[in-house]
């Protein structure tokens, strides 16, 4: 009986541990922020999810496969914005910590000259190398190119400011004005493809959206003079330039998994074929989409939590946990309903491949993670990671370019390549905290 009876209370304190854990988490300061912008995020996807409704419903599929292939290339060429994004939110992040405003605003303001300036370099080559652009992507007309060129300039733009604000942690501040881009974006392209403009009407009307988003969220960063909930003890040193090098590297790879197929497939086939592809990466990515904000959210918040000592285990456990139920729900709907919620979005001219569709549900899934474990090494500044996606990224793009023979070929490359990113950003992710938990340990021994 005393056996049972100490088997019982071993049980019961496990099962204690357990539920306090859970409060612990339910408590957890970045919840709030998480579904803060989640729920605002559902608004920013739904208007997202409109425009290209709007647009595969307005235009041709030859004008869509064009004006998704100039997306592409615009986040590929501008190195790449969500490489742009992440640095944003990793110094402004490190400079709200310690309460550093007027530096926070002037790295806010170079940054952004540094990037319109080479945005302007962009769209002059853009300019002259439309011609060759445009053979090369199978585009019907150049002007989309031109446009893209100006789109490019005001899109890295709108990422550092948008990084700013997720730095600062002004989710909601975030959120409103991504609604206000995207509605901009969906009214302004929606009216010039309706007037002719095609594919340079839809680039047009993203380039409407970042130039408001730049206007709205500098006016708000320049007056936040609001300290930081916490003020922090540490002495450490903010990132140099090889650490923001870094940075930019792990993001570009990132953004190289995420949109280098569109690139191989604009080139490679007919603009059926593309189209088709496009559009079942489109709903695939959707999965990533959806949980996107959680890994924005946990960046700031790691640098808070890692700068004043404490341990970043929960907040990867949170943000986990909050990937795993979106993308499960998410990714069940999709393989549940593939060919109502297909024809729902596009019309007559796709053709619906269930396998890649798989494949892609698969891929988005892999990406929220993916982005999830490289913002936590971002956050505590452990960027080893840096060579390993690039060699990731790298390796990818000469794979596509040998192996294309079919459209089921590259997705299937492509969610290799994902695969191994994120077994070995989970793979630094355990190294990392092990180091740190034996640092610590050494630590309360002497």
């Amino acid at each position: 009986m005393s056996g049972c009876s100490r088997l019982d209370k071993e049980i019961a304190v496990r099962r204690s541990s357990r539920i306090t854990q859970a409060l612990r988490l339910a408590k957890h300061p970045m919840l709030r922020d998480q579904i803060v912008l989640i729920m605002l995020s559902f608004g920013v996807n739904a208007l997202a999810f409109l425009f290209q409704f709007l647009m595969a419903r307005v235009m041709t599929p030859t004008a869509w496969k064009d004006t998704m292939a100039i997306l592409a290339l615009l986040t590929i060429i501008s190195v790449p914005s969500i490489a742009i994004n992440t640095l944003a939110i990793k110094m402004s992040g490190e400079l709200h910590i310690r309460n550093q405003f007027e530096d926070l605003w002037r790295w806010i303001t170079r940054t952004i000259g540094l990037v319109l300036a080479a945005g302007a370099v962009v769209a002059a080559a853009f300019a002259l190398l439309s011609g060759w652009i445009t053979e090369q992507l199978q585009l019907e007309a150049s002007s989309g190119v031109l446009v893209a060129g100006l789109a490019c300039a005001l899109l890295l733009g709108s990422t550092v400011v948008r990084g700013a604000l997720a730095g600062v942690r002004s989710f909601v501040t975030l959120g409103v004005i991504s609604m206000t881009e995207t509605l901009t974006r969906v009214i302004t392209a929606v009216v010039l493809v309706t007037a002719g403009f095609a594919a340079a009407g839809a680039v047009g009307g993203s380039a409407a959206g970042a130039f408001l988003f730049i206007a709205l969220g500098l006016a708000f960063l320049r007056k936040r003079r609001t300290p930081a909930p916490e003020q922090t003890s540490s002495n450490a040193e903010l990132p140099q330039w090889t650490e923001q090098a870094r940075v930019l590297t792990i993001s570009f790879g990132l953004a190289v998994l995420f949109n280098i197929d569109s690139l191989i497939v604009a080139r490679f086939f007919s603009s059926e074929a593309a189209a088709s592809y496009l559009a079942m990466g489109l709903i695939g990515r959707t999965i990533f989409f959806m949980s996107g904000p959680v890994s924005i959210v946990l960046l700031p918040h790691v640098i808070r939590v890692y700068t004043n000592r404490n341990s970043v285990i929960p907040s990867l456990a949170l943000a986990l946990g909050l990937i795993a139920l979106i993308v499960t729900a998410t990714a069940i709907s999709i393989l549940v309903f593939p060919t109502q919620i297909f024809n729902l979005v596009f019309r007559e001219g796709y053709t619906l491949d269930l396998s890649i569709l798989s494949i892609y549900a698969v891929i988005g899934s892999l990406f929220a993670v993916n982005a999830a474990l490289a913002n936590l090494l971002i956050g505590v500044g452990y960027l080893r990671a840096w060579i390993g996606m690039l060699a990731i990224a790298l390796g990818l793009i000469a794979s596509l370019f040998f192996l294309h023979d079919s459209l089921t070929q590259i997705a299937l490359v492509l969610v290799t390549a994902v695969s191994i990113s994120v077994l070995y950003l989970s793979a630094e992710t355990a190294i990392f905290l092990r180091r740190t938990a034996t640092k610590s340990l050494a630590q309360e021994r002497s």
